[in-house]
């Protein structure tokens, strides 16, 4: 145990239907690195057939850990207890319903052998359609070149609100403690928020080749995740935490060009939120003006595309898809 390098840590809830194909990927890539690496699943409860099928696994692989939250404890609080539960410095967060590339877990031992005390790495992804069973998007970070980053705010200025993808993050938690971070519980984005307090102390370090492919479920799509189109309120809740990072680290204009340049994403994910029921909200409203009250497009296209009555929008859907 005390060569572990890295603990591959997923939070799970009832991911029946994906883990076998997340922990095959896993598995798969270990390619003799089995003493390197340890795999941590903490079950927020499931009440599907998850722990079943990953019985024949734990009972095959002493490198499996198991555990079973008493109740459901929300995301953020599952990826709180399972970077404790993790023996090493590095923990990688993988989705129960995301898959890792031929060479990825090389890659990463790599990075770690040649940087000494890296503080995070991030790993660029692919996104992939289980529907269609094909990638819809090759490279989501469109940089071609590994970086080390020496200064968070490069780190910010790069790569943006791209890391908040769970499968794409390894944190160094060799200082961390959970009650400098419960502040963040409830965020949905406590990986994202965690990662950006722990890079202010050191290195950092992009990988550009999608070694992850992510495979979960589209977010602007109906599910459990995005009832009613809640997908605008916690990506807002995303830019706003971006605004109020310590300027000691995170120059203002870095902040200010991440938040302009997500204008147009906020426009898609309005839209869709719009068609899955997302109502007209003051709050919501009031938050735009105050992340977006000098760019040009929050009211040329944001406001007006919230404003669309819902059935415009579900209509438009259709046609796109009939189209597509």
């Amino acid at each position: 145990m005390y060569n572990k390098l890295i603990s591959i840590c997923i939070p799970i809830y009832n991911g029946e239907y994906t883990i076998e194909g997340t922990l095959k990927s896993i598995l798969n890539d270990l390619s003799g690195n089995e003493d390197k690496i340890e795999i941590i699943i903490s079950d927020n409860c499931s009440t599907d057939n998850t722990l079943n099928i990953l019985s024949n696994y734990i009972k095959k692989y002493d490198f499996i850990k198991y555990f079973i939250n008493e109740s459901n404890l929300g995301f953020d609080r599952n990826i709180d207890k399972i970077i404790n539960l993790a023996s090493t410095d590095y923990v990688w967060f993988v989705g129960d319903d995301d898959e890792l590339d031929k060479g990825s877990i090389a890659k990463v031992l790599d990075v770690i052998k040649n940087n000494e005390n890296l503080k995070s790495i991030c790993i660029n992804y692919s996104l992939y359609d289980r529907i269609k069973e094909k990638y819809t998007l090759e490279k989501v970070i469109g940089i071609d070149q590994d970086i080390l980053f020496k200064h968070p705010n490069d780190f910010l200025s790069k790569l943006g609100y791209y890391p908040n993808f769970v499968s794409s993050l390894i944190i160094n938690k060799s200082n961390y403690k959970t009650d400098l971070y419960m502040k963040y519980y409830d965020t949905d984005w406590f990986h994202y928020f965690v990662l950006y307090d722990i890079i202010k102390d050191g290195k950092s370090y992009f990988i550009s080749h999608p070694f992850v492919i992510n495979k979960g479920y589209e977010a602007n799509e109906p599910n459990s995740a995005n009832k009613a189109g809640v997908s605008v309120k916690i990506f807002l809740r995303l830019l706003n935490y971006i605004s109020n990072l310590d300027e000691k680290y995170y120059e203002e204009s870095t902040k200010n060009k991440i938040i302009n340049n997500s204008v147009f994403f906020l426009a898609k994910k309005v839209s869709s939120a719009r068609k899955l029921g997302l109502t007209l909200n003051k709050e919501i409203i009031e938050k735009m003006f105050q992340l977006f009250k000098k760019n040009i497009f929050l009211y040329v296209l944001v406001i007006p595309v919230y404003f669309t009555p819902i059935f415009i929008h579900k209509l438009i859907y259709k046609l796109y898809k009939k189209i597509k």
